[in-house]
């Protein structure tokens, strides 16, 4: 049995991400950061209680559960687009280190502040105001406007604890298009630092443009066929 959340809490529900930044509907850790469990007869001992320390996508539920109980892959499986996982190793050969959160050609900001170039895109397709959110490993990196009404913690939430710190992404980084993170060490989203790494920048971003070509590619096959 296998309980997960799809997304992070609303918080115009009353839901709470607290301390993570954003909610349903953004690309920080409050909306895309999920919670699960799992229970079955066969978790070895060793592992019962025990957390996944490693980065799982809700897609990989499926290729993972037939794993782990004997079933076979079906012929298609090279189509899915999770991958198994070993979630009960202590040291998993198989373990998701890549992550293209979202990707939304059609969310583009307006705001052209970001005064900064990135010639590693000067002849492809995809620009930095497409919101779009991408993890390797420790980095994170975020395109675009993270969440279009405001990236504080909303007045709205039930939570206390956000009281004393209500200060928005946007007041905080408004002129910024280009956000990158250590999430495991900043899951709260706090210290951005693109401006330290543009070599991890310039990574991420030939490899969101790839992405671009290929969901444009799709998207033109899937119109035609129907």
């Amino acid at each position: 049995m296998v309980v997960t959340s799809d997304n992070g809490g609303a918080r115009e529900e009353g839901a709470s991400n607290w301390p993570l930044r954003g909610s349903k509907g953004t690309i920080l850790e409050g909306g895309i950061r999920g919670r699960a469990f799992l229970h079955s007869p066969i978790i070895p001992e060793n592992l019962k209680g025990k957390s996944f320390p490693y980065v799982m996508h809700v897609t990989d539920w499926y290729p993972t559960l037939l794993r782990m109980s004997g079933c076979e892959m079906p012929e298609n499986a090279h189509r899915l687009d999770g991958a198994a996982q070993d979630i009960f190793h202590n040291e998993p050969e198989l373990k998701r280190t890549h992550i293209l959160h979202f990707m939304d050609p059609l969310k583009v900001e307006a705001r052209k502040s970001d005064i900064r170039t990135f010639p590693v895109l000067s002849k492809r397709k995809f620009d930095v105001t497409v919101k779009a959110a991408i993890r390797s490993e420790n980095w994170k990196l975020i395109t675009g406007r993270p969440c279009h009404s405001g990236c504080s913690y909303s007045n709205k939430e039930r939570n206390s604890r956000y009281v004393i710190d209500r200060v928005s992404l946007d007041d905080v980084e408004s002129s910024k298009l280009v956000r990158l993170y250590k999430i495991m060490e900043d899951p709260i989203e706090r210290n951005e630092i693109s401006h330290l790494f543009p070599e991890i920048v310039d990574k991420f971003l030939m490899k969101l443009a790839d992405y671009y070509v290929s969901s444009k590619i799709l998207s033109q096959i899937e119109r035609k066929h129907f």
